[in-house]
């Protein structure tokens, strides 16, 4: 089998460290191929088919992001007669080792250059509007503003690998819905987790038992126990860097009842909320 190899010389503009630009399944390269730095794919029209050396092939449909790795040997072709477009940013090696380490070991890279084949995203029709728009952006900048293009495209980079790649995605089978990452990541902004689980079955516009079992199967947890996780992890991050009161920060969380505030605080971190403040030092 004859895999082609391409060097970061012959493709990432040593300025920026990157190389960007928008593809399409007629012209780019037909044959299995790996490279010496990552890539980004993500599908602006049509349908387009990753073909891996193993015979396995990933569908991705508009609004599908692909993450390659360098071994990763692969070849893009439309999944069926219709010319597919898609963006194609890559990355140099170096710069993909910096932002992880900037990420840090809560990112959990390891996992995501470990699995088998590039990890996939499929981003909702407002999340395909911004990845747009900041790409768009981009090409509107000046070729010669190539620090600025640079640090544009690491922003985006950095965007994609936490909005997109971040470790729950990579949690064992079974794959999980898009509709319930969806409302996951929904959830996890406060003007929906203190609106409690009403607001994931509007979110998810799903029944609440469907709900539930759901969540439960893929999360291994109630909505009711992950939305009280997320709470008092508000609540803990409040205490330790505000000097608002314990009574303002409960309510603010529609922690109504606070006897029961107290005690899901004091089951899940081990002390009350004013000894957990003490601990943290703040006067």
């Amino acid at each position: 089998m004859c895999i082609l190899h391409f060097t970061a010389s012959q493709i990432i503009d040593p300025e920026i460290e990157a190389y960007y630009r928008v593809h399409n399944t007629r012209n780019n390269v037909r044959t299995l191929h790996t490279h010496e730095y990552y890539e980004i794919h993500f599908v602006v029209k049509g349908t387009l088919k990753h073909l891996f050396a193993d015979g396995k092939s990933h569908v991705l449909n508009v609004g599908g992001l692909l993450f390659i790795r360098p071994d990763d040997a692969h070849v893009c072709l439309s999944a069926n007669e219709e010319e597919c477009h898609y963006i194609n940013i890559a990355y140099s090696l170096n710069t993909v080792f910096e932002l992880f380490k900037f990420l840090g070991d809560g990112f959990q890279s390891k996992r995501l250059l470990d699995s088998k084949y590039p990890p996939i995203a499929h981003l909702t029709q407002e999340e395909k509007r911004q990845f747009l728009a900041k790409f768009e952006k981009i090409v509107t900048l000046a070729i010669h503003q190539t620090a600025l293009i640079k640090t544009s495209l690491r922003a985006l980079l950095i965007d994609i690998l936490v909005n997109y790649y971040s470790a729950f995605h990579f949690n064992d089978e079974p794959q999980k819905p898009d509709w319930l990452l969806h409302v996951y990541d929904e959830m996890h902004k406060k003007e929906n987790f203190i609106l409690g689980s009403e607001r994931m079955v509007e979110l998810s516009e799903k029944s609440h038992h469907h709900l539930c079992r759901e969540f439960k199967k893929h999360f291994k947890a109630t909505p009711t126990s992950f939305l009280n996780q997320l709470r008092l992890n508000y609540a803990a991050n409040m205490l330790a860097n505000s000097f608002n009161s314990i009574t303002d920060i409960a309510l603010d969380l529609n922690f109504n009842n606070l006897s029961h505030f107290h005690h899901l605080f004091k089951k899940q971190y081990g002390v009350t909320p004013a000894v957990f403040r003490k601990e943290q030092k703040i006067r």
